[in-house]
């Protein structure tokens, strides 16, 4: 039986519950970390971003380019 939830098995939400294997469903293009199934993020064309790692490293430079608008000198 366990201290917290005085329960076997766990109640939801119980702390010692261990934690459940959640699936893998592609790599932060960023940090090259795992994402989670259910984890909160961006995906921008080809590329996954943990939520943080696109607020964090991306420009909006960056950004622009992930969409294809590339940067281009100008001329008159």
């Amino acid at each position: 039986m366990c201290m917290e939830c005085h329960s076997y098995p766990h109640r939801s939400g119980c702390p010692n519950a261990p934690a459940a294997k959640r699936e893998i469903v592609g790599y932060c293009d960023v940090c090259d970390k795992p994402i989670y199934d259910e984890d909160c993020g961006f995906e921008i064309g080809a590329y996954k971003y943990h939520y943080d790692c696109a607020l964090r490293d991306l420009t909006s430079g960056d950004v622009l380019e992930i969409l294809g608008i590339n940067p281009v000198v100008m001329r008159g």
